[in-house]
């Protein structure tokens, strides 16, 4: 099969991914403003966006402040950045088509999977989806550098490095990471005396100048000189006048105890648990010619037993365990990696230590919830489809058609049952906007705000104290003597 014939798009490929573009698109469609969203869709979010007295994301506090003043907008940029990030990672296999649809078809599947607690602070909610999502198909992209794709014309490095500096301005631990990646990518390639130097180094000074725009603002430097910023939102989880040991010894103790975990186990096991599986295969079919069969079956056997630990996480509580475990985790898998021969693993491995990598700056402060794996979760996921389009497939045409067959059921089942329930909150959506629109018509007094169904896929949809309530009213523009109860 020649290159020709690889690159070539299928029609079932163009089929399935022009029906999960409608479902994806049909999920942004359906996602109501909520929580801050309010905010941010009044003139506070232009003080934000423009005083950065809140963060430093700039790229996706622009797209915040555009989402909440078009419906058109919030459906397009949402719609786009979902369905691009899954069709990304079919693009970064390089083999043959088999592969990249059971990569795109697993993908998809994994990421409408997704943990609600993950999913109703990012995907479910516009604000954290112009952050902590929209930023995911420029890492993508960035990716296919760092893997060692060249890019000869001027105009397309100069796209490149303008992509570089803009996806720093989305978070601040992704901004830290990929910056040293790409320092370490740069290195690499000037030692090697092989790759493309000038995009690479390109590519580093954008990323560096974006971190560096991202982390001066006025935001960090308060964090940086008082322990606390945001009237304390932001905070250190040391004091200030702790000796630099001290705040060492406590950033490690709280990164290993309490955040290393949940990237294997409480929000991750399942990826974690099938990357494990596909590995386990993975270095017998492409182990170096150095590996013996001894060292192939204590390989196995510390897969084993790392299945059965996540297994178990999935219903048990092991957060005891978590951090020594996780830590675990990633030195195997790293260590099996570096085992294979094939021309992906120096992507893989990237992959594998940009999970963590991305995560680890957030040690030092307290502010850490769900949302901050979701960026862990989908580089697991590209990580996983990665190493499953690496597998050589010893079947028969038949049986790949009936694997690619179950496949495309479970997510066709999936996204029709993640379809009907977007389609229940768009129908709320609609009657409370009309109750809304009967109250600025002065027909009713009091807005009945209906309780939405499946808020475990919403964040904070209803304005449930006297602060939120002030921005919901202004943002609808609901007039003063109008009640609003929720009910």
């Amino acid at each position: 099969m020649d290159k020709s014939d690889r690159a070539k798009i299928t029609g079932i490929e163009i089929a399935l991914i022009a029906f999960m573009t409608l479902v994806w698109f049909f999920i942004a469609y359906n996602i109501p403003y909520m929580h801050d969203d309010w905010d941010w869709g009044l003139k506070y979010g232009m003080d934000h966006l423009i005083n950065a007295d809140l963060n430093s994301r700039y790229a996706g506090n622009l797209l915040e402040v555009l989402m909440t003043r078009s419906a058109v907008l919030k459906t397009l940029f949402l719609g786009l950045g979902y369905s691009l990030i899954p069709l990304l990672m079919a693009g970064l296999k390089r083999e043959d088509k088999g592969a990249r649809l059971r990569i795109y078809l697993i993908s998809n599947l994994l990421l409408l999977l997704m943990d609600v607690n993950i999913w109703c602070e990012t995907y479910g909610w516009v604000a954290g989806a112009a952050n902590y999502i929209l930023v995911m198909p420029l890492v993508l992209i960035w990716l296919y550098v760092v893997r060692g794709k060249n890019f000869d014309r001027i105009w397309q490095r100069m796209l490149l490095f303008i992509l570089a500096i803009v996806m720093q301005l989305f978070l601040e631990n992704v901004a830290i990471a990929t910056t040293l990646i790409s320092l370490c990518c740069l290195i690499d390639v000037i030692r090697r005396k092989a790759g493309d130097k000038i995009t690479m180094a390109l590519v580093f000074g954008g990323n560096l100048t974006g971190t560096l725009i991202c982390l001066f603002s006025g935001t960090v430097r308060e964090l940086v000189g008082t322990g606390e910023a945001v009237d304390g939102y932001r905070r250190f989880i040391f004091d200030m006048d702790d000796p630099l040991p001290v705040k060492i010894t406590k950033s490690l103790s709280f990164l290993t105890g309490s955040c290393i975990g949940p990237i294997y186990d409480s929000w991750n096991a399942l990826v974690t648990i099938l990357i494990v599986l596909v590995l386990t295969v993975l270095v017998w079919q492409h182990r170096k010619k150095s590996i013996s069969r001894a060292v192939l079956y204590c390989t196995s056997g510390v897969n084993s037993a790392i299945v059965v630990y996540l297994a178990l996480s999935l219903f048990i509580d092991l957060k005891s365990l978590a951090g020594f475990v996780g830590i675990a985790i990633f030195i195997a898998v790293l260590c099996e990696l570096m085992m294979l021969d094939h021309q992906d693993v120096r992507l893989a491995v990237i992959l594998w230590i940009f999970a963590p990598l991305v995560i680890s700056p957030m040690c030092i402060l307290y502010n850490w919830g769900p949302r901050l794996y979701v960026t862990t979760y989908i580089i697991h996921v590209t990580t996983l489809a990665l190493l499953s389009g690496m597998l050589k497939i010893r079947a028969s045409i038949g049986m790949v058609r009936i694997v690619h067959t179950g496949l495309l059921l479970l997510l066709v089942i999936r996204a029709a049952l993640m379809g009907l329930i977007y389609f229940d909150i768009g129908a709320a959506t609609s009657r409370r906007m009309d109750e809304i629109r009967r109250a600025r018509q002065g027909e009713i007094t009091e807005v009945l705000l209906e309780r939405y169904p499946h808020e475990i896929y919403l964040h904070d949809p209803d304005p449930a104290d006297k602060e939120r309530e002030v921005f919901f009213r202004e943002f609808y523009k609901i007039p003063d003597d109008v009640t609003i109860r929720i009910g």
